[in-house]
């Protein structure tokens, strides 16, 4: 969900995903984020965030993050957007088996590009990319990437498919396979 004013830009995520099946267990992954941007020069945002997280593939039972810095839009049409980010940030994470929470420190560099048609057939793609080298734990790096494409079939009727991948260069764990998370979403949906 995002929210525009003259002076700020909301955007408000939220996303839970739940598995369950006879041979592979359960596995959930739920994220909630905030960001808010203050426009300070004609493309140029100053930001804040504050995001939480929990990963079963991952083993993370839950990650906080609070961050700060900056954004510049490097386009801006009525067809879409191309913008990139800047901040320090700080996270607090427990994962699965660990006595007590880790406090590290990072840098997150990002981008994000939009490009929607309004008119029929309604088309919707969006792409992020968000790489966050660690400052205390040096080595360590998180990279997040999603896309979406929505495109409508029939009036008001669309179909989107979505890819996202998590990876964490170091996770507390050396299994293998808990340095990436990879899923694909096919939906449908109505506006009604």
């Amino acid at each position: 969900m995002e929210y525009r004013t003259r002076k700020t830009f909301n955007v408000l995520d939220f996303e839970t995903y739940f598995q369950n099946q006879e041979t592979g267990g359960e596995t959930s992954r739920n994220s909630l984020g905030y960001e808010i941007n203050r426009f300070v020069a004609r493309k140029w945002t100053a930001l804040a965030s504050i995001d939480l997280e929990q990963n079963a593939q991952k083993e993370l039972d839950r990650r906080t993050t609070l961050g700060g810095g900056g954004s510049l839009i490097l386009t801006q049409t009525h067809h879409g957007s191309l913008r990139t980010t800047a901040k320090l940030q700080w996270i607090n994470e427990q994962f699965t088996g660990e006595e007590e929470a880790s406090d590290d420190l990072e840098a997150d560099f990002g981008a994000q590009g939009e490009y929607y048609l309004f008119d029929s057939p309604k088309t919707d793609i969006t792409s992020t990319l968000s790489i966050s080298p660690n400052l205390t734990d040096f080595g360590r790096v998180r990279i997040d990437f999603d896309a979406r494409l929505s495109y409508e079939l029939l009036s008001d009727f669309t179909i989107a498919l979505t890819v996202r991948e998590e990876f964490d260069s170091r996770p507390p764990s050396e299994t293998p396979t808990n340095k990436n998370d990879f899923s694909t979403t096919l939906s449908v949906g109505w506006t009604f």
